[in-house]
């Protein structure tokens, strides 16, 4: 990595506008210095410059954010662009998937700390995360999706066990 900063003094970066965020990027191939992985990796830094409107003072504001991603793909396996996009969808994985998981899926807990069991926890609750959104996506219509929030029908579908398991008594 430090190699790499080294050399993006010395490469021109590519100019890109994406609203109103403007891009530096670098992107080079090669690097060897990551010897434990046994091959060579491309370094993709994005140098972003956006201006912001703070609510509390109604002032704009010049925020600078500096993304460097290492990848093992090459330049003809993805496009910068498309490092780029994988990198800030990273974050999107990681404040929804993995924060709902833990706030609404009661992932917050492992019960059994052995690292074949953990795999098997995430693995088990990503598919059953996967299998419930594709029940609602698939078999409740747009209309009553749009009323209610995936808490809701999670929580319908966890009363019905519930119901089943205790019996009704009579008024």
């Amino acid at each position: 990595m430090i190699d790499a900063k080294g050399l993006f003094q010395y490469e021109e970066p590519l100019i890109q506008i994406v609203g109103n965020t403007t891009r530096k990027i670098w992107d080079i191939e090669g690097f060897t210095s990551w010897a434990s992985l046994g091959r060579s990796v491309r370094v993709v830094r994005s140098l972003e410059t956006r201006t912001v409107r703070r609510q509390r003072t109604g002032k704009d504001e010049v925020e600078t954010s500096d993304w460097i991603w290492v990848t093992t793909l090459s330049k003809k396996e993805a496009s910068t662009e498309a490092i780029i996009e994988l990198g800030h969808d990273r974050w999107l994985v990681e404040n929804k998937a993995i924060n709902e998981m833990v706030t609404y899926w009661h992932a917050d807990h492992l019960y059994h700390h052995h690292p074949t069991a953990i795999v098997a926890f995430w693995l088990t609750l990503m598919f059953v995360l996967n299998l419930f959104r594709a029940f609602v996506y698939l078999n409740i219509k747009p209309e009553l999706r749009a009323k209610h929030t995936h808490l809701y029908f999670a929580t319908l579908i966890s009363s019905s066990f519930y119901e089943g398991m205790y019996p009704k008594i009579p008024p």
